[in-house]
């Protein structure tokens, strides 16, 4: 019935009511895609980071001179070519093994060969693993041996 007043009718409130209802819901719906959404674009940009922290920390580590003024990246070269990884060693515990770098994995390979490999406190393992960084390290011949960098949450969070 129409209301002479011009208030709402009676037989209009619960239509009213009902559109009301699902206005809200779709709101909710809407607001909790975005609230999701935003949480998986931040665990990206932290991955990123992380990414970048262990780039940084390899390249450093690959620059880095022993006391003879050598390159780590160097010695590299050296122990390939002898097949001696001591120094390498040596230096990567000296230098991961940091409070800063308490966990870490240092893998040297060579056309799908692994020739070194160290891992650093048995707390690292698939589940705990944030950052997987690799560069090349250039030989005489142009060749290249690769060496990756696995460091754990606890060193990038």
């Amino acid at each position: 019935m129409s209301n002479k007043k011009g208030g709402v009718a009676v037989e209009e409130i619960s239509g009213i009511v009902t559109f009301m209802i699902f206005s809200v819901l779709a709101i909710l719906i809407f607001y909790g895609c975005s609230i999701s959404n935003a949480k998986n674009q931040y665990n990206e940009i932290k991955s990123l980071e992380d990414e970048i922290e262990a780039n940084k920390v390899l390249n450093f580590f690959l620059e880095m001179t022993d006391d003879e003024n050598r390159k780590v990246s160097d010695i590299i070269v050296w122990s390939y070519s002898n097949n001696d990884y001591d120094q390498l060693d040596d230096l990567a515990n000296n230098y991961f093994s940091k409070k800063s770098h308490a966990m870490w994995g240092l893998t040297l390979s060579y056309e799908g060969n692994i020739l070194y490999f160290s891992i650093i406190n048995s707390l690292v393992g698939e589940n705990s693993l944030c950052a997987l960084t690799e560069a090349q390290v250039i030989m005489n011949d142009l060749s290249a041996l690769k060496v990756q960098l696995v460091m754990n949450q606890k060193t990038c969070n």
